[in-house]
């Protein structure tokens, strides 16, 4: 292969196509690392289950719904403690924010907001 080629193969791409990447410098990020830490959610939307309490007791044939709202954009990894009911069933339900029809926001009318398509 002759110089000349080889910087054609370059210009055109030859070398990105086949994953043969330039060397580049190394640089600071920009942006800060993401963080965790611990926390509750506090904030009970509709009717007051939880009130000040920190548990729920549902009966045998009883359902209850407990609606939340983190206040804020959050990326959570939620964790629960459950104790008792044999043969009962818990469903949990997460999204961003409710909607009314398609374009319009309904951020916590939990009144009359739905669960959007997308969660």
């Amino acid at each position: 292969m002759r110089e000349g080629e080889k910087v054609d193969r370059v210009k055109n791409g030859f070398e990105m196509q086949f994953g043969i990447l330039k060397t580049f410098m190394m640089e600071e990020r920009p942006t800060p690392l993401l963080y965790e830490c611990p926390d509750t959610l506090e904030k009970e939307l509709g009717e007051a289950v939880m009130g000040d309490s920190d548990y729920v007791t549902v009966e045998p044939g009883q359902r209850c719904r407990l609606l939340f709202d983190a206040g804020t954009v959050t990326n959570a990894y939620m964790r629960y403690e459950t104790e008792g009911g044999r043969d009962a069933e818990l469903t949990f339900t997460y999204f961003e924010k409710f909607t009314k029809g398609i374009y319009e926001v309904k951020r916590d009318d939990y009144l009359h907001g739905e669960i959007g398509k997308n969660g």
